[in-house]
């Protein structure tokens, strides 16, 4: 294996390593949505930050940017004289699937944390922005709404 080959093929174990990393991550900020673990979002969050930050370091050292097209990997692929049954080109789809499979788990995440949001908002108004409104029946038997109720959670 020559020095430019070897070289790109280390380049791409440490972008996998961080690949894995970054979709483990999102398994655990998965787990901890669904247990309502705020306190391990937040470090979760943090280590995630970490990852795409290595992830980009890891791109500008290859090619000067942090945005590079799957065009970009393929054109060095090409320029090693490598074919799509090298351990390397192996490795870069390896890669690919990764980072769709992590996209995809950014976003289910994403979603669920704004639907716990708007669970949250909801239940704060409910406790402390709503009046609360009393149904109640007078001496004719016709229901009536009280307006006068105090809030939730007022003394």
């Amino acid at each position: 294996m020559d020095d430019k080959l070897q070289a790109f093929s280390a380049w791409l174990q440490q972008l996998s390593a961080e690949t894995q990393r970054l979709q483990l991550l999102l398994e655990q900020e998965r787990t901890a949505l669904e247990a309502r673990q705020a306190e391990a979002l937040v470090s979760l969050s943090e280590e995630k930050g970490k990852t795409v930050t290595r992830m980009n370091e890891l791109m500008l050292q290859l090619s000067g940017s942090a945005k590079v097209g799957e065009d970009f990997i393929q054109n060095i692929l090409d320029a090693l004289g490598l074919d799509e049954d090298s351990e390397v080109a192996r490795q870069w789809r390896e890669i690919r699937q990764m980072t769709s499979r992590c996209r995809e788990m950014n976003e289910a995440n994403g979603a669920l944390i704004s639907l716990l949001q708007e669970s949250n908002r909801q239940i704060m108004s409910l406790f402390f922005g709503q009046r609360r409104e009393q149904i109640d029946y007078g001496a004719d038997g016709q229901a009536r709404v009280n307006g006068d109720a105090r809030l939730l959670g007022a003394g």
